[in-house]
């Protein structure tokens, strides 16, 4: 697959920025930036450094499409990317035994069973690692606002660049995409397949429902039939036993009625007859008294003697009267108990008669409960697996969501090259060097820091100056640039010369138009206020003179 380049600017104007900001005054300002990093000897430094090369290279970075965005592979191979895959369990299994449970419940239930456990863990996880492909959120935002920023104001270089070699050439760029993109594929299989064990799920569980639902429907016409027959008989039988009852009880009132009124009439006659004896007690009394106060002791004793037999035959009748009141006292007994035992024994017959009904009800709702527990349990035992199937889900769209993070907002037709530019820097000693990397910038305008800068000019140092004008676009770059080369020069040697070479190849400080692009480029920062005539001379002096090895 062929592939197309975009090579992007190193220094972009900030939008309030009147004055151009030419090539000379980037080359400038780099240059106060090296000569102002140089370590010069001091109280912590021994010897002075030399400016071995500055050299404008570009960091190689590939955009492979993938649908309407792409894909980000670091040249160099320095970015990885692991990412765990979840190995889902035997979905067509599952499935299977769902729709073998089709046509009978019980062997439904047995598949839910079965599956209770199925999807609450994953069989195996594995991570795996995509070599050089970059998924720093701030990185891939950063490349991305810069692609759009350059495309739109149409400010991308052209000709020949400096393009640290890339480890990964484009066949290994569409390699490392392809594995991200297949990866993304199979987790889309996965959740479709895991959305078809959802529909499945619910698809046999409503279908059972709904069989439970028609056969509730069949048991309560059926049973509300029996009952509609039954009941009017047992209503016609409870109402004979009743009138039967009544009747009996009447009956039973009756006679007893008729037997306390006999008891009641002999009693009135023994209370009439007691009223007469107290009379004739009272008279015998009086003419007893009387005879007394005459000295009549004969008719005194006489009436004495029949005042006792009145007193006894008192006390006889209220005998008879006790004894006839208990006599009503046990009809009355016997009465209340012989109608308790009518109204309980009927009470048992008609009970006995509700019951036929009652226990049809009873039936019926047994079977009903029965029916409507079983399709609580397949509820249940649905949204138990259908809530682990739910975090399966979840987990692999976070996994999805994870790869296409991986990718920025830029819909290109072709494998592209991305060149992004830096400026490397490298000094040496007799005993060592180091290298330094000045990543893309954005240009400030001058207005306002010129006055600031006016205010303080004797607190800001040159390198503090250069960078109020010059800010980085982005720390993610720094630590990329810093990790992809600084870092990785000082573990790999043949890196470090490779690089070396190119940078050497590549010095600005040796090409032939640097004295004419200089002396330009400090008079503009020079004007701007960002330097005085004694750095200008300063840096015109190390840099377009020979000088001292």
């Amino acid at each position: 697959m062929s592939h197309t380049s975009l090579i992007l600017p190193y220094a972009v104007p900030d939008k309030s920025r009147e004055k151009t900001f030419t090539s000379d005054m980037e080359t400038a300002a780099i240059m106060c930036l090296v000569e102002a990093n140089r370590k010069k000897p001091g109280i912590l430094v021994s010897a002075s450094e030399n400016v071995a090369f500055v050299a404008k290279l570009h960091y190689p970075l590939w955009a492979v499409p993938w649908e309407s965005e792409c894909l980000i592979v670091d040249g160099l191979g320095a970015a990885a990317t692991t990412v765990a895959y979840e190995k889902l369990p035997d979905i067509s299994v599952f499935i299977e035994d769902l729709k073998g449970g089709s046509t009978a419940r019980e062997d439904f239930r047995n598949a839910l069973e079965k599956h209770a456990q199925t999807f609450k863990g994953f069989v195996e996880t594995t991570q795996i690692s995509f070599e050089s492909m970059i998924e720093d959120e701030e990185l891939l935002s950063t490349v991305s606002g810069f692609i759009e920023e350059s495309l739109t104001s149409k400010t991308s270089i052209t000709g020949r660049i400096a393009l640290v070699p890339p480890t990964f050439d484009e066949n290994g760029a569409l390699e490392s995409a392809e594995r991200v993109i297949n990866l993304w594929r199979q987790i889309q299989s996965d959740i479709k397949g895991l959305q078809h064990a959802t529909e499945t799920l619910n698809e046999e569980t409503k279908f059972h429902e709904q069989m439970i639902l028609h056969e509730i429907e069949h048991l309560q016409e059926t049973y509300d039939s029996e009952i509609a027959r039954v009941k009017p008989v047992v209503e016609k039988s409870v109402e004979k036993l009743s009138k039967e009852r009544d009747k009996k009880i009447l009956k039973l009132e009756q006679s007893t009625s008729r037997a306390l009124k006999v008891k009641e009439r002999m009693r009135e006659r023994l209370v009439r007859q007691l009223e007469k004896l107290e009379q004739d007690k009272s008279v015998f009394q009086k003419r007893r008294d009387e005879l007394k106060r005459r000295g009549d002791k004969f008719g005194v004793t006489r009436w004495e003697h029949k005042t006792r037999m009145c007193q006894n035959k008192t006390k006889e009748v209220e005998k008879k009267v006790r004894v006839l009141t208990q006599q009503v006292e046990q009809i009355r007994k016997q009465s209340d108990v012989a109608v308790e035992n009518f109204r309980k024994g009927y009470q048992a017959l008609i009970d006995d008669e509700n019951r036929k009904v009652t226990e049809i009800e009873a039936s019926r709702d047994s079977a009903i409960e029965t029916l409507e527990k079983e399709s609580e349990w397949l509820r249940s035992a649905n949204s138990f697996i259908l809530s682990q199937i739910e975090k399966l889900l979840e987990r692999k769209r976070q996994r999805a969501d994870q790869l296409k993070k991986m990718t920025i907002s830029w819909k290109s037709q072709r494998l592209t090259l991305i060149a992004i530019p830096l400026y490397l820097a490298r000094y040496e000693t007799e005993e060592k060097f180091r290298h330094t990397v000045y990543p893309p910038v954005n240009v400030m305008e001058s207005g306002g820091i010129k006055t600031k800068i006016r205010r303080v000019i004797w607190g800001f140092s040159l390198d503090a100056r250069i960078k109020l004008l010059l800010r980085p676009r982005s720390k993610a770059l720094e630590k990329m640039f810093d990790a992809a080369l600084v870092k990785a020069m000082e573990r790999d040697d043949s890196l470090e010369k490779k690089i070396g070479e190119l940078g050497s190849y590549n010095d600005v400080v040796k090409s032939p138009s640097l004295t004419q692009e200089l002396t330009k480029g400090l008079e503009d920062l020079k004007s701007e206020g960002w330097i005085n005539p004694e750095e200008e001379n300063a840096i015109l002096k190390a840099y377009t003179q020979p000088r001292a090895q």
